[in-house]
């Protein structure tokens, strides 16, 4: 009945949504699955040349467009949004009650940014979907120690790191989870889920062995990420700089070493302060009081918006995602730390790992907000004999987890309230530099605003 409410509030949306343009990385999907893959390869990955971005979701886009049209694309999207639902309720179902199982899906259910990505062109519903049912599939495979599960988590696993590629540094850690969860047969379990991850990114490794003549086992994309977030340069400046690179068939590989060399030179100029610097950075902006829905109106894809609209917007979206931050800071510090709990907990961690060595960003959360409705559910919902003592040592610690958080947040989230033109720093580093739009709007080279250029050029 979940997954049903839920497809129906997508649905809903995708009807009724104002008219928008896609813009940032929604265009560079739909360039890549709707241009270079369906009309210059026809769908072969030997004659695609891409080799920037994992390849699941623009074969997505240009496989549905084939098919159906738009249309079927955004049904799709909204389809994988949706079974995200079932995949959190079951995992919730295994960490405390079916009680916690249908708090946690109904939150991801009626979650406002899950609902609003569903209906728009950015690769994380899809890898939401395919992530947290390979999660699913572990948790079964511990439970039960069949192998069969172990497979499908493989599988999933595989698949979700070909949509989005920090998932594949995971694995390992996974399959470690998995060995220890008892001798012989946690063993034979781990290494056919790793067995199962490596053989479902084979195809596509051995393609850019073909292609590039080279070791890829996904994409290129790290490289010029972890350049954007360890320079002083801004983020359209490394752009500039990444894209003027020439190097003739093999340019992609050279912008690669290149971005990847300097970012090194400048970590290595940081030391020893360089983590801790990079901490204080970029978690405020990874758990900032925004979204991209807020980033999406003050990039003018809506066209002109009130400062009351805006508002609203804005305390649909953040206040809903304030008090469940304050439920998590709060669970995580009273939750029984089961296997479950620290496997949830141990890719949270790595996730926000990663994103302090590259960059943060509100839309970066995205794969960890289902771990952090579960660990919420869990700590207030789970059975009473399973609860630990509420300690005066462990509300200490909830209370000090909530100033951190408090401090980190705050500065945003006032300039966010006071000014709707106002957007985070990081959201231009997944832009180009025509796409940074300030208070004065932006114009074209023809002298139109920006956003009614760029509705000129999708039209084209």
């Amino acid at each position: 009945m979940l997954f049903l409410a839920g497809l129906a509030v997508r649905l809903a949306l995708l009807v009724l949504e104002p008219t928008t343009v896609p813009v940032a990385d929604e265009r560079v999907w739909l360039i890549a699955g709707l241009g270079s893959l369906a009309e210059r390869a026809n769908f072969s990955p030997l004659l695609w040349r891409q080799i920037f971005y994992p390849p699941l979701f623009p074969y997505m886009i240009g496989v549905g467009n084939a098919l159906g049209g738009m249309r079927a694309v955004t049904v799709l999207q909204v389809l994988a949004s949706s079974l995200l639902i079932p995949a959190v309720g079951r995992i919730g179902d295994r960490l405390g009650s079916e009680r916690v199982g249908t708090a946690a899906a109904a939150l991801a259910a009626f979650w406002p940014e899950f609902v609003w990505h569903a209906v728009h062109f950015w690769a994380e519903p899809l890898y939401l979907t395919l992530l947290f049912w390979s999660f699913e599939r572990l948790l079964v495979a511990s439970s039960v120690r069949r192998a069969g599960a172990a497979l499908t988590a493989g599988i999933l696993f595989g698949l979700a790191t070909l949509t989005r590629e920090p998932a594949l540094y995971f694995a390992p850690l996974a399959a470690l989870w998995l060995a220890c969860r008892s001798a012989s047969a946690g063993r034979r379990q781990a290494a056919v889920f790793l067995i199962a991850t490596l053989v479902t990114l084979a195809p596509w490794t051995v393609r850019n062995w073909v292609v590039y003549r080279a070791f890829i086992p996904v994409s290129l994309m790290s490289g010029r990420t972890l350049w954007e977030g360890n320079t002083s340069l801004s983020h359209s400046q490394v752009f500039r700089r990444y894209n003027a690179i020439r190097g003739g068939r093999d340019v992609a590989l050279k912008q690669y070493r290149i971005a990847v060399q300097s970012a090194v030179d400048n970590i290595v100029a940081r030391q020893p302060w360089w983590f801790f610097e990079k901490l204080g950075e970029q978690m405020p902006r990874f758990w900032a009081a925004d979204n991209l829905a807020l980033i999406h109106m003050g990039r003018g894809a809506y066209g002109p918006v009130s400062t009351t609209s805006f508002r609203l917007v804005a305390l649909a979206t953040l206040a809903p995602y304030l008090a469940l931050m304050l439920a998590f800071l709060v669970g995580v510090c009273r939750v029984r730390w089961t296997s479950g709990i620290v496997l949830l907990l141990g890719f949270l961690l790595y996730y926000c790992l990663v994103h302090v060595v590259v960059h943060g960003h509100p839309r970066f959360r995205l794969p960890v907000t289902p771990i952090v409705m579960l660990v919420a559910a869990a700590a207030w919902l789970a059975p009473l004999e399973e609860r630990v003592a509420w300690t005066n040592p462990r509300r200490i610690v909830a209370a000090l987890l909530g100033c951190v958080f408090g401090i980190a947040i705050a500065p945003g989230l006032r300039h966010r309230w006071e000014d709707p033109a106002w957007r985070l720093v990081p959201a231009q580093a997944e832009d180009g530099p025509a796409l940074h739009q300030s208070r004065h709007e932006e114009r074209s080279p023809e002298g139109v605003p920006e956003h009614k250029h760029k509705r000129r050029q999708l039209q084209r």
